[in-house]
């Protein structure tokens, strides 16, 4: 069953709880049933629980899993630092909260309800769909208890932090340093000594045998599975399935509203935005604002430019454009509106909950119920398919009863008469062909205990019963094994350092007084100009190499070279200062706002961080002796 949720569960519900869960410096995990009895953590007498940091650490794992998707390899993740970073966020969320609940911070229940009403998550249209929030939570296993808790909490710690950075500015004269500092560029010189260039390297048979020696490590195999596994696919089931018209009819008249089709309306609005507490005068300002911007649409100015000129809602980046939407998705004084409308008309002020309205309707789809005769082909495929699918499933579920008597797979299918799947031994990717989501299904067999069973999975291509049948660890293999590999490694080694050696030699020499130019013809060594470049960017010629970006800014008429060769993609570099730019000041002034705006972010980010930390350096913060064991 868990297997069918989590197939059904789309990627889009990643953003989802990342969008609403996550607040700065903290992961909070639901959990509304925290045991006490065992605590990995003791934050001021306060429990961070076991179970607490059990959910948050496999939420982390679930997170990275999601991310890296098919390229996810838990054997390679560093777990306990996984561990330590997940602790961490937990003991400072408690510090948070309990530095709110000193200050007398609160969120009141009409806060809460505001801000999760204004949450996109939960909007169709713009306007707050009830019905879209419960399923939402549903789909995440979580109450609507359970996620206001947590924004509730989260709330706290954001007034926590605001109160933090009402102190904290940018002047115009740190701004304007930054501008100046991120802003100047160089332009360098470089002498090339690529790698690929020195091809008759034959390393000796004993430094092959050093070489593997000292990086055996790097060729040890992955750990495979071989496994064996019963299939079953709806698909194979079709055939069996007979209906009549009669069942298609009753279908058909059991299920009206899946083919009745409602009335649409495709929009566009402007939103002059009011607070619920408005009085009359500021309803009437608003009110006429709108009346303003209607006179104007009338004259047949471009609605969609006034959306985006004078709309205060989220869709105004797109002219206004609400798409096509059902009656009962808007709230009622805006649908009743929209509804009663033909296409090309505009209407007068709309007053709801969240402002003045103008609406223009752009089309209207009358309601529609499609005839039996029309449906019937798909009802009887939706029908073939849902029956098939029910019969794969039991027939898997038939299959899965027997083992409880026997593990042998092999006499289950025989006395069942189900072809069985041997494959061939398989890494964390998967078997290399049969299998549609390959790295689900190795994600089962590597879970599983040799001559485990597993319960019913549910895949993309039916429902499978998997048993790995031998698992091997990763193995160091003998050096004859690989040695093609090893001497193509230890080659390309020997490439790099006979570079270097030679851009070593060539730098000293431009030390000891040789010019750049003279040094290079003597050397057939081409000189290559990068042209103007700014810190952090990727350099002409070269690419994305911030160490010798970083030392290309060190350098000046009067030390013209870097004190070191550069390893870069292709090999090593010297580099040699051409000329230094600096900005103008006069573009300051259009980028000061963004600058200042976007320093202030990132002083404020660090006087948290600083400010946690002091926190919970004068805590008492006890970490369980038994956590760093596991």
């Amino acid at each position: 069953m868990l297997n069918i949720m989590r197939r059904q569960a789309g990627s889009w519900i990643i953003k989802f709880i990342l969008g609403i869960i996550v607040v700065a410096f903290i992961l909070w995990i639901p959990d509304m049933n925290r045991r006490e009895a065992n605590w990995v953590a003791k934050v001021n007498g306060d429990q961070v629980s076991e179970e607490e940091f059990n959910n948050a650490y496999q939420n982390q794992i679930d997170l990275l899993r999601r991310i890296y998707k098919n390229n996810f390899d838990a054997s390679t993740l560093d777990h306990a630092q996984i561990r330590k970073q997940v602790l961490d966020q937990l003991i400072s969320q408690k510090l948070i909260l309990q530095q709110a609940a000193q200050q007398g911070l609160r969120v009141s229940d009409a806060e809460l309800q505001q801000t999760i009403k204004e949450m996109n998550y939960f909007q169709t249209n713009e306007i707050f769909d009830h019905g879209l929030y419960i399923q939402l939570l549903n789909r995440n296993r979580m109450t609507p208890a359970q996620f206001e808790t947590s924004q509730r909490e989260s709330m706290m710690s954001q007034k926590m932090g605001a109160i933090l950075q009402t102190s904290i500015n940018v002047s115009e004269t740190e701004a304007q340093s930054w501008y100046e500092w991120s802003n100047t560029s160089v332009d360098i010189d470089f002498v090339l000594f690529e790698s690929a260039e020195y091809k008759d390297l034959q390393p000796s048979e004993d430094e092959l045998n050093k070489y593997y020696e000292q990086n055996k490590n790097q060729y040890k195999t992955k750990p495979q599975v071989k496994a064996r596994y019963l299939q079953f696919k709806g698909r194979d089931y079709k055939d069996r399935i007979e209906l009549a018209d009669e069942q298609l009819k009753e279908y058909y008249e059991s299920n009206t509203e899946e083919f009745a089709k409602p009335a649409t309306v495709q929009a566009r609005h402007i939103l002059f935005k009011l607070e619920k507490s408005a009085d009359e005068k500021t309803k009437s300002q608003a009110r006429q604002k709108a009346l303003d911007v209607l006179k104007s649409a009338r004259e047949g100015k471009d609605f969609a430019e006034l959306a985006k000129k004078h709309s205060e809602g989220p869709s105004a980046s797109v002219g206004g454009f609400l798409g096509t939407f059902r009656r009962e998705t808007m709230v009622k004084p805006f649908a009743d509106a929209a509804f009663s409308m033909k296409p090309g008309e505009i209407s007068d002020p709309v007053l709801t909950q969240f402002g003045w309205h103008i609406i223009k309707v752009e089309k209207v789809n009358p309601a529609t119920t499609t005839s039996f005769e029309d449906a019937k082909t798909k009802i009887r495929t939706k029908i073939v398919d849902r029956k098939a699918d029910d019969m794969a499933y039991a027939a898997a579920e038939n299959a899965f009863n027997a083992t409880f008597d026997t593990d042998d797979l092999n006499k289950i299918a025989t006395q069942l008469k189900i072809e069985i799947v041997t494959t061939d031994y398989f890494d964390t990717s998967g078997p290399s062909q049969g299998i549609q989501n390959r790295s689900q299904f190795a994600q089962i067999a590597f879970g599983l205990e040799e001559m485990q069973i597993s319960e019913i999975q549910d895949m993309p291509d039916g429902y499978f019963i998997i048993q790995p049948i031998e698992k091997k660890e990763g193995q160091i293999p003998p050096l004859k094994d690989v040695q093609d590999k090893v001497k193509a490694d230890l080659i390309k080694v020997q490439q790099e350092e006979k570079a270097k050696q030679n851009a070593t030699e060539f730098l000293e020499a431009l030390k000891n007084g040789a010019t750049l130019k003279a040094l290079s013809e003597k050397k057939k060594r081409k000189i290559v100009s990068t042209g103007f470049f700014k810190r952090n960017a990727s350099i002409p010629n070269i690419g994305f190499e911030p160490e010798i970006a970083s030392n290309a800014f060190k350098l000046s008429k009067k030390t013209p070279f870097a004190e070191q060769v550069f390893k870069g993609p292709k090999g090593y570099y010297i580099v040699h200062f051409r000329e230094r730019k600096k900005p103008d000041t006069n573009a300051f002034e259009k980028e000061k706002k963004q600058i200042t705006k976007r320093l202030l972010q990132q002083k404020q980010t660090n006087a948290f961080k600083n400010w946690i930390q002091q926190i919970k350096d004068k805590s008492d913060v006890e970490t369980s002796a038994d956590f760093f064991n596991e």
